[in-house]
């Protein structure tokens, strides 16, 4: 038929036994002009071994050449037209695509049209005559329409006496020019552009050193970047009587940069990070951008990884389990990087679950992993059981809130001397306690001595409760004296020797850490996250033998019991089981469906009996957002208040509410009728906290995990009546009030939290000042107990032995 017909051979897979070949699929159509029979389009023949079918008029191909390979595999068999009307159609597409669809193309079809107008306006320069300057001769013509088309200018330099047909030529292919031009040199800017920006792409990199590299974006990420900008900000300010008090010669640091990988334009996190900075008030300055995935080698190279000093990388609590794995596939690629056997500084990663801890440190061993979920939800526990205590622990896991821990080199000034005496002679600081050079930097266990008659020794380092590392440092060369005023009235009568102070670990195993915790409690847990359990076993652990957890949520209970069982393991006796192989030793719980949200599911709740509250943030799937979760517990609590005030009217009720979104906390900050509702802990803030304070100082975060632990041989922070060191009304300082605890139970006093005050104060100011304590009023003292007390009766303290009666008496 003069059709020609091209053949295209390729495998195909292998069908399973079996299954029935399918049918043949063959399109033609037919061109009735009477030429030719031409296909359409192509054929596509699927067969597995036959005979392909022939046709006499544009296949005689044997079966054995086209539809199996070599290997005897099945085969497609695509016939396409090569020559006849339909090939000739083709051929104008694919012109017409390479033309206007690629940069050739375009270079082409703008130099066939310049080309096409210069001749143009040769032929009709030539056809009008020209002038006298120029004639109509073919030179003259074409270097006039030349001038005219590229260079627009040349126009005024023909005489306005010419002819109106010359002078209409001259306008019209200048105007033409002109356009080519532009589109022209448009053109030659757009491609200098793409090879500049692919320049850029492939070889733009971040130049740093000794930088902190953030990996990923998430909800945590802008309080990441606060926390660690507070803490560069603490640690580079400037000494204030630097060169008169303090032996170490401690110098203004330059703060580290900060460096950000996530796969989110540069422009979006640089307009989040410094709106979010504005309203903290800190300068986002140091701080460099970078699009790029985290996951590929190429892209962390681009940061200088290799050369930074920390690497932080946090989870997201959207799907813990697909985090884990991106954090998993970034530890990989950090272990992979060309040309690099070991990274300079230390790896910091925030897992979701214990199990993936472990594999953290086999994958990278310079990497550190951790679960901060764990430290945040005992911290909420204890906001709500002793607010005191859960208080200054929120305190001190955060560089923004003004006091934090921080570990230093014992100064000459303090050697040889005993703990006793040392914490007189920082002015700025509480001294917790010594801890030995033997212990190493890493996530273990810190070996912490606060006993007062322990003797420093060169190479020890101080565990200090300060606002900054330059007050940490900051040492006098002569203890501070008290006011010598004498006190109000005289001492009183109170034994610090023979008696031992009532222990913290109780008879039925509750760690008792204030007198709010004292006897059998109702606690009420408003939603069911999934780490519930965690905080049921804190419970069980604070608080004391019958007392009763009560959950409301509307997760199903075979949810809740498979989510316990994963927890504790198969068995332990069902939901509230309080035998002493089961679950809970201490507490029973409860569970109840409904609503936290709605007042009739809260109103079946003995309310008239709670003590405690605690809104957990739950979430309904994995794809709502922090502050979705917010807008539910805010209105969970203005619900839970309006039902509390008809059925306990003025009886007090403790209540904490559990908050992830960082506008939510600004929001609050500005309102002060929601603040009045109860206390609000910012989850995603503290555990943010916690993870800066572990990859600022790895000895830090031991500490406060080991004093966050039941079982905790340094010891615990306990809140204690200031009646059990007091008698009547005197005027004490803070060393005073330090000697007596001191003497009474070897701790160490922290702070205090005035009943007038609505927040503890810690590391007081004006440590020399008296102040004026009474028996009368519910003071706290906040003390670091150790885990066994044992009296140092020194007459140090200006209080006579003479009663049998405990300092630390049964109000605890």
């Amino acid at each position: 038929c003069g059709v020609a017909v091209e053949r295209v051979t390729i495998p195909i897979p292998l069908r399973e036994e079996g299954a029935s070949p399918s049918p043949a699929k063959k399109s033609a159509r037919s061109f009735r002009s009477g030429k030719s029979v031409v296909a359409e389009r192509m054929s596509v023949i699927e067969s597995s071994g036959g005979m392909l079918p022939r046709h006499s008029q544009w296949d005689t191909t044997p079966r054995s050449e086209c539809c199996e390979t070599s290997s005897g595999s099945p085969t497609r068999v695509l016939l396409r037209c090569t020559s006849g009307p339909r090939a000739a159609v083709n051929s104008v597409y694919e012109a017409r695509d390479w033309v206007l669809g690629t940069n050739e193309g375009h270079w082409f079809g703008l130099m066939s049209i310049g080309g096409l107008m210069l001749a143009l306006c040769t032929f009709c320069w030539s056809w009008v005559g020209g002038n006298e300057e120029y004639s109509s001769s073919l030179n003259d013509s074409f270097w006039i329409s030349w001038g005219l088309f590229f260079d627009p200018g040349t126009q005024t330099g023909l005489p306005a006496s010419d002819p109106a047909r010359v002078r209409i030529v001259a306008v019209t292919f200048s105007v033409c020019g002109f356009v080519f031009n532009l589109t022209l040199l448009g053109t030659v800017v757009e491609v200098v552009r793409s090879v500049l920006r692919e320049c850029k792409e492939m070889y733009s990199r971040v130049s740093a050193n000794n930088h902190i590299l953030v990996l990923g974006w998430s909800e945590k990420t802008l309080l990441l970047i606060t926390e660690l900008l507070a803490e560069e900000e603490k640690a580079t300010e400037p000494r204030r009587r630097c060169w008169r008090q303090c032996p170490t010669r401690l110098c203004r640091k330059r703060r580290r940069e900060v460096v950000i990988l996530a796969e989110r334009p540069a422009v979006d996190m640089r307009q989040d990070v410094r709106m979010h900075l504005r309203f903290e008030g800190i300068k986002a300055n140091d701080i460099s951008y970078r699009e790029g995935n985290p996951m590929d080698r190429n892209e962390l190279m681009k940061v200088c990884a290799p050369n930074a000093d920390v690497i932080l990388i946090m989870g997201s609590n959207q799907n813990a389990r697909s985090s884990d794995q991106e954090i998993i596939q970034t530890l990989l690629a950090l272990g992979a990087l060309p040309g690099v056997t070991k990274l300079k500084g230390d790896v910091f990663v925030e897992m979701q679950s214990h199990q993936t801890v472990k594999v953290v440190k086999t994958i990278l061993d310079s990497a550190e992993g951790m679960v901060g979920r764990h430290l945040v939800d005992r911290m909420m526990v204890l906001r709500a059981i002793v607010p005191t205590i859960g208080f200054t622990y929120l305190e001190l896991v955060s560089f923004r809130r003004g006091n934090e821990l921080y570990i230093t080199a014992a100064p000459q000034q303090v050697l040889g001397t005993p703990l006793r005496e040392a914490s007189q002679l920082f002015p700025e600081a509480v001294i917790c306690g010594v801890i030995p050079p033997s212990c190493e930097g890493s996530f273990g266990t810190t070996e912490l001595i606060i006993d007062g008659e322990h003797i420093i020794a060169r190479g020890d380092q101080l565990l200090t409760v300060a606002r900054s590392i330059n007050a940490a440092s900051m040492c006098r060369a002569t203890p501070a004296r008290s006011d010598p005023r004498p006190p109000l009235t005289p001492p009183p009568m109170l034994a610090r020797a023979g008696v031992p102070p009532t222990p913290m670990e109780q008879e039925d195993g509750q760690l008792l850490l204030g007198p709010m915790a004292a006897g059998p409690k109702v606690v009420l847990l408003l939603g069911c996250p999934p780490d519930f359990p965690d905080i049921l076993e804190c419970l069980d652990c604070y608080l004391a033998s019958g007392s009763v957890v009560h959950i409301l949520s509307l997760k199903p209970l075979d949810w809740r019991e498979e989510t316990l069982g994963r927890y504790f393991g198969p068995g332990g006796g069902g939901f509230d089981s309080t035998e002493p192989n089961g679950r809970f030793s201490r507490i029973a719980v409860r569970h109840h469906i409904g609503m936290p949200t709605c007042p009739h599911d809260l109103a079946a709740l003995p309310l008239s009996d709670i003590s405690s509250v605690i809104v957990l943030a739950e979430k309904g799937s994995d794809a709502e957002t922090p502050l979705a979760t917010d807008s539910e517990n805010l209105t969970t609590v203005i619900t839970l208040r309006s039902q509390l005030s008809v059925t306990r009217g003025t009886k007090k009720c403790k209540v904490v509410t559990e908050l992830l979104d960082s506008k939510t906390s600004q929001v609050l900050e500005r309102n002060g009728s929601v603040r009045q509702l109860g206390s609000f802990v910012y989850s995603n803030a503290v555990s943010t906290g916690v993870f800066a304070m572990a990859a600022t100082d790895k000895g830090v975060y031991n500490i406060m995990k080991e004093l966050l632990e039941p079982d905790s041989a340094t010891g615990h922070i306990a809140a204690v009546p200031v009646r059990d060191f007091i008698r009547g009304t005197e005027e004490l300082s803070f060393y005073d009030l330090h000697s007596r605890v001191r003497d009474a139970c070897n701790g160490i006093l922290l702070g205090w939290r005035r009943m007038s005050v609505r927040y503890p104060e810690l590391n007081p100011k004006d440590k020399a000042t008296r102040v004026t304590w009474t028996d009368a009023t519910g003071d706290e003292l906040i003390l670091l107990r150790p885990q066994t007390t044992s009296p140092t009766p020194t007459p140090q303290s200006g209080m006579p032995n003479g009663s049998a009666e405990s300092v630390l008496g049964g109000d605890h």
